[in-house]
């Protein structure tokens, strides 16, 4: 503890004022920088997996996954971020939502490329399924990216201290869409050689 923050409260004035004002904002803001942190790496995987979708139209990631696992282990804190809590629990909602859809993708695709002894009418109800899927897919990773764009720089902003007057005046990092287009053609590059069975 600060001496002085004892010199101006004593012994037990300091003690309560630490307790009751400077370690709840400090949690505070270790909550919000932590959740910033997964808030923005799955930003920056939805986003890349939507322009990879551009390219790939007919495909969803059997290992897609954004990551929660920050999100559920703070979960019981998230009502230490009063002003944001709406925010972070529909995100991560879309993320959860996000999250199953490569699973039932992958059972009707597979019906759907397996087709001996299917009638016609089966094939043309998995069609409209696996467009159903690619869809829903495809506005959820919509939706994941322009939450997290919106709800990141909050985050971050409630994880600086009040002092730090220069970091909040800073205008924030924003994500690079063209560095990310880069990533993401390489990676598309990588996955059709692969398909052929060409190492890249």
């Amino acid at each position: 503890m600060s001496p002085w923050i004892q010199g101006l409260f004593g012994g037990t004035g300091a003690t309560l004022f630490w307790e009751g004002i400077l370690k709840p904002v400090r949690a505070r803001r270790s909550l919000a920088h932590v959740l910033a942190e997964e808030v923005g790496h799955n930003l920056q995987y939805a986003a890349g997996q939507r322009l990879l979708l551009d390219k790939n139209p007919r495909g969803i990631p059997s290992d897609f996954s954004l990551s929660t696992q920050v999100y559920k282990a703070l979960l019981p804190r998230i009502g230490e971020l009063p002003r944001l809590v709406g925010e972070i629990v529909l995100l991560y909602r879309s993320i959860e939502a996000l999250n199953a859809i490569p699973e039932s993708f992958t059972v009707v695709f597979n019906k759907f490329h397996d087709p001996e002894g299917q009638p016609d009418y089966v094939l043309v109800q998995l069609e409209e399924q696996i467009n159903g899927h690619l869809g829903v897919y495809r506005t959820g990773l919509e939706s994941v990216v322009n939450r997290a764009n919106t709800l990141l720089p909050k985050l971050r902003k409630a994880s600086l201290p009040w002092y730090r007057i220069d970091t909040r005046l800073r205008k924030p990092k924003l994500l690079s869409l063209d560095e990310l287009a880069k990533t993401v053609d390489q990676l598309a590059n990588e996955r059709a050689a692969q398909r052929k069975g060409i190492q890249p």
